[in-house]
Order: structure tokens, then sequence, then C-alpha cells
């Protein structure tokens, strides 16, 4: 019963959120010449996204609350009223605005903590969209009368299903989380080191889709439409599958690795500055839908697998997909409409400005992480040293050799005594910290050899005793301490004390 409840929901939100994505490729009129006042027409959509988004981290809301929905129905009245009217300027804000916070109220549903969405429901939205553009672009008479306007309404009216249905399931349910409760363990500082490449990531990718998009003209040529919306189709139903079959937790920069290649096909071919854009034109658009679907996904199972809270990470990385794709745009019309550069040179220029921008998001990631378990590393090994010529005892031998806070003989007996036997016959040495890292392992896909590292790095052992007595090289162990950090979205050892103090509680 559950299951058919979940895949109903997965459904209702494939489908809303992918008329959404299918009207957002409407031709949308933007103020007319280039000028701050048309650019800044187009950032609403992703401004009003980054708003709602600080707003609901700030409120630590956790799902789509009934004032959205009311907003967005609102807004639409209004788009509709200022069309009849004859206020076109007032229709294309209102019609921003109401895009956004529908948006926005898609990627809550995607988040609430009362009913999960399974991963494959992401990528299986935007094969819908890829899928309705098809019938968009070949001129059916189901899209060729106000088919944005209708869309949008079609993806609210879904919207407003899928609430109430959630409703229904849980009434008692709470939009936020309880007083008290941790909406996310990661500290500022370690939320901008789990996060900042991915939206880094995104405004360089973006923004290279943007500018190639409107300096080739690839979103004006039908033929070339289809061609890329069929490979769109085609990434996002392998996605789909993919992420309902691996459901383990990966790597922020997960995103970039699988994009990345698909950017250097498109210099490698040395087609970019061709009229149709060819393989480049695939790689880069393809490339931009995978890396938008990736990082979504990536962000879902973070939260589950770490308690974390995604909304505000998940509205920023739209909020950029949208805004500098549409910055990449202005800039290619401002540089068509000067005429200083030729395109050859402009899609080169941008294309080295990508990789520059992705070289040293990663570079600086990477470095974050190494001198993070650095630093710790070295921590351990000056408290060992302090306890040795103290003549107390190290960190790594408090408790015992086991790493248990061992209790004390008598306490032991006493227990003992009130369970009615012998100590020797009913003593149970119980190994928190296997037991804690052995669920840690569970909750964000550690390997064996990483729950190892993590059992002995926390009873306070440097990198040379773990990779004595892991017969392990010290790079080894630093190598597995990187990726234990990077996994767990911490940046320090007491929060991997804390973490795995949490996978009891």
């Amino acid at each position: 019963m559950d299951g058919g409840k979940t895949a109903a929901r997965a459904a209702l939100f494939a489908a809303g959120f992918g008329c959404l994505w299918y009207a957002g490729l409407a031709p949308m009129p933007d103020g007319g010449e280039l000028s701050f006042a048309s650019l800044a027409l187009r950032l609403v959509q992703g401004a009003v996204i980054a708003v709602l988004g600080i707003v609901a981290a700030a409120r630590r809301a956790s799902g789509c609350t009934g004032a959205l929905p009311a907003g967005a129905i609102a807004l639409f009245c209004l788009v509709i009223f200022a069309g009849e009217a004859g206020l076109p300027e007032a229709a294309r804000m209102l019609d921003r605005l109401f895009y956004g916070t529908l948006f926005f109220c898609w990627l809550s549903v995607s988040l609430s903590r009362n009913r999960a969405l399974p991963d494959g429901a992401i990528p299986a939205a935007f094969l819908v969209g890829s899928l309705l553009s098809f019938g968009g672009f070949l001129g059916l008479p189901l899209f060729t009368q106000a088919w944005r306007e209708g869309f949008e309404a079609l993806s609210l009216l879904f919207l407003v299903v899928y609430g109430y249905l959630e409703r229904a399931e849980a009434p008692a349910l709470p939009a936020r989380l309880p007083e008290g409760a941790k909406a996310s363990s990661l500290s500022p500082k370690a939320w901008a080191l789990r996060y900042v490449v991915l939206l880094l990531g995104a405004a360089a990718f973006s923004f290279v889709f943007g500018t190639m998009t409107d300096l080739h003209g690839w979103m004006g040529d039908k033929e070339a439409v289809l061609v890329t919306q069929g490979a769109n189709a085609a990434a996002a139903l392998v996605l789909a599958v993919t992420f309902s079959v691996y459901r383990r937790p990966f790597r922020p920069d997960a995103a970039i690795a699988l994009v990345v290649p698909l950017f250097a096909v498109a210099i490698l071919v040395a087609s970019a500055g061709e009229p149709d854009g060819g393989l480049s034109r695939l790689a880069i658009m393809v490339g931009y839908l995978v890396y938008w679907i990736v990082g979504w996904v990536f962000i879902l199972r973070e939260q589950r697998a770490l308690g974390t809270s995604g909304m505000l990470a998940l509205a920023l990385l739209c909020a950029a997909m949208l805004a500098f794709g549409q910055i990449g745009r202005a800039v290619a019309q401002a540089v068509l409409a000067g005429g200083d550069m030729s395109r050859p040179e402009f899609s080169s220029l941008s294309l080295v400005l990508f990789w520059v921008m992705i070289v040293v998001a990663t570079g600086a990631y990477w470095l974050a992480r190494a001198r993070a378990v650095n630093r710790d590393l070295a921590l351990v090994e000056q408290a060992a040293d302090a306890a040795a010529e103290g003549g107390a005892a190290s960190p790594g031998d408090l408790g015992g050799e086991d790493g248990t806070a061992a209790r004390t003989g008598s306490a032991a007996t006493e227990d003992a005594s009130a369970a009615g036997s012998p100590l020797g016959e009913s003593a149970v040495v119980v190994d928190r910290v296997a037991l804690q890292a052995q669920a840690l392992r569970t909750r964000i896909g550690l390997s064996a050899r990483e729950t190892e590292v993590v059992v002995e790095f926390a009873r306070g052992r440097s990198a040379a005793v773990i990779a004595e007595r892991l017969f392990v090289s010290p790079n080894t162990v630093k190598t597995h301490l990187r990726r234990i950090y990077e996994k767990a979205g911490i940046h320090s050892r007491q929060e991997l004390l804390d973490l795995l103090d949490g996978t009891e509680k």
C-alpha cells in the first residue's frame, strides 16, 4: 500500500514539475532591447527562488506550506487579469513571480520530511518536460494557444492535488521541524565547504549554456531543438534508472565529474563556433540538464543521510541554474550587438572562463578538505604527545583497547548483582564506537576500510598508529579520512564524533 502511494506521489511530482519545466521553455518577452531593466526582469525567477529558500531555511520549514500554493494561485490570477486588462509589462513581471513561486513549491515538495519522494522522480520530471517539448515544437493543436499559461496552470493543479493527498494521508504532521530539533548538523563553514563548489559549478555551467544558446541561436532551430530534447530525454531516463538502482550518497563534486567530460567534448570537437553547434550543442545542453538533476538528487540524499536541511542549498542551486543562464544570454546578446568580438572568439573565451572557474572551485574544495584532515591529525598527535609527557593515558587508550568508555569493576559488579548473576557469566563488553561506525557506514555509504579508519580515528589514534594497525601507509589513511569527511559532510574530528553520537540517538 505504501509503495503504491509513493509511486502515485512520484507520478504527480513528475507530471507537475514536468509541465512547469516545459512552460519555462516558452519564448517570453523580456522587455525589449537589452538593458538593466530587461536583465533584472530575466533574473526575477531565480531571485524569487533564492529569497524563498533563504526564508524557508530561516524558518526551518520542511515542506510546502499552505501559504505558498495559495500565493501561487493568487499570482496566477493576477497574471491572467493583467493580460486581459492590456498591461503587458505587469503581466510579464507577475508571470515571472508566479513561475518562481511555483518552482519553489515543487522544490519544497521534493524535500518534504513528511513524505519523501524517490530519487528517480527528479529525473522523471525532467523527462516529462523533454517529452512534452516534442509536441510543443512540432506544433500539435494542444500546444498552439497560450500554452505557457496553460501548462503553468496544469502544474499548479498537480501541486494542489499533491498537497491535498499529502494532508489526507498525514494531517497531523507538522510543516516545520519540532522546536529543539536539529535542522542541520552542518556549521556554516561546513555548509560552505559542502555546497559552495556545487553552486559555483552551477554558475559556470549555466553561464556557458546561456552564452552558447543565444550566441548560436540553438533554440531558434526547430530541428535542433527536437534533437536536443531527445538527447535530454534519453539522459533523464538513464539517470532515473541509475538513481533508482544506486541509492548510496555520493560526493558533492560528482555532478562536476559527470558533466565536465561533456563540456570537454564541446572543446575537443572544435565545433562551438559553427552555426548549428553540432556535437557541442548536444554536449553543452545535455550537460546543463544532467548537472541540474545530479545536484538536486545529491542534496536530497544529503538531507536523508545526514539529517541536514537541504532547502537553502537546493534553492540556491536552482536559482543559480536559472539566473546565470539568463546572464549568459544577456552577455551573448551584448557581444553580438556590439560587434567587438566574433562568435568563435567569444565561444572560446566563454569556455576558457568556464574551465578556470571549475578548476579553481574544485581545487579550493580539495585543498580545504585536505587541510581539515591534516589539521585534525596534527591535533590528535599533539594530544598523544602531551599525554605521554604527562604520564596520562593517550586518547586511544581511554576506555581500554576496544575504545569503549569502560566502567569500573565495581560498577559492572553492581549491575551484575542486580541481574542476579555472577559477573564472569553475565558481563558483556559493548564496543560503542564500532557499533556507531557501523551505523554511520549504513547511513552515508562508507566502505569497510573507511569504517575501520573511522573507528580508529574516533578513538584518538594518529595516522601513523592507524596505518600500522591496518597495514596501510599513512598517506592511505589520510586519503580515507578525506573521503570520510566528504561523505559525511564534515570538516573536523569533533563533527565526526558528534555524528557518531547522533547515530545512537
